[in-house]
């Protein structure tokens, strides 16, 4: 994981790390997108002997979002805040303001350069900030028991007060820094609701 980290902090074209640094007069991601984009920046050190393929676009969701979660990993070198604030700028590439999350039909598809709203790559982007936000948990308990078995989505039922009938949202957590992951894991939740595919 440090290894990805290292391929951003040293190969994109701003520092992630320095809060709103990559996207100074624009909202694409080009300048991170640089460290693994072999078609448009020529990026380099992306294949091995081990990994002898070179990659499909970066700009794909399904591409971009897993390296994200490289950052959750500790680095000494780049130290805790300055890994939590790359979370930070990943998770501010999406504009979700349009975004009904109760009906994702009825509102605005969410905006930015790796937004994609097909099942595919949404449910990358929902997996990767359900890890940077510290809310996957395991589905089985030590030894595959089921009496671990943790929901991830639930249909709250209102009743408490807590939240109101039918709020779809990630069970758990703690948050990263000061980005709200388990709230953009829920709007990514919406889209994927939204294509008429059962994710829970």
């Amino acid at each position: 994981l440090n290894r990805i980290v290292v391929q951003y902090a040293t190969r994109s074209m701003c520092n992630g790390g320095i809060p709103g640094d990559c996207f100074r007069n624009t909202s694409s991601p080009f300048r991170f997108a640089a460290a693994f984009d072999v078609q448009k920046f020529n990026a380099t050190d992306i294949v091995c002997p081990n990994v002898p393929n070179p990659p499909l676009s970066w700009w794909a969701g399904f591409m971009a979002y897993p390296t994200f979660t490289a950052f959750v990993a500790p680095y000494d070198e780049i130290g805790a805040e300055q890994m939590t604030n790359w979370m930070d700028t990943f998770a501010s590439i999406c504009n979700f303001s349009a975004v009904d999350k109760w009906n994702y039909s009825r509102g605005g598809k969410p905006h930015g350069g790796v937004c994609l709203d097909t099942y595919f790559e949404a449910s990358q982007a929902v997996i990767a900030t359900m890890v940077m936000s510290n809310t996957l948990r395991p589905i089985f308990g030590r030894g595959g028991r089921r009496d671990g078995l943790v929901t991830v989505l639930a249909d709250a039922g209102g009743g408490d007060g807590a939240r109101p009938r039918g709020d779809i949202g990630l069970v758990a957590g703690g948050g990263r820094g000061s980005t709200d992951f388990a709230a953009i894991g829920r709007r990514l939740l919406a889209v994927c609701g939204g294509l008429g595919v059962a994710v829970a």
